[in-house]
């Protein structure tokens, strides 16, 4: 389905007989590399989330201190 909708139908139609022919002899190369970009992007999303979680700390704490500063005035 997400192939389909990357590349359109008639993408997807004119691939399927090659895909049934060449399915048995590639699919667990396929499935090797689906998994370690699964790997790799499950990495990347992690990081990223650390990097907000950080970022969101620090615009938390900065708020906080602002409210501080002006509630002093």
């Amino acid at each position: 389905t997400r192939f389909t909708s990357t590349l359109g139908p008639d993408a997807a139609r004119s691939l399927a007989p090659w895909h049934k022919q060449t399915q048995n002899n590639t699919r667990p190369f396929f499935s090797h590399v689906y998994c370690s970009l699964q790997q790799a992007i499950e990495e990347e999303m992690s990081l990223f989330l650390l990097e907000y979680y950080e970022i969101t700390a620090k615009c938390d704490s900065m708020a906080s201190l602002l409210s501080k500063v002006t509630s002093g005035c």
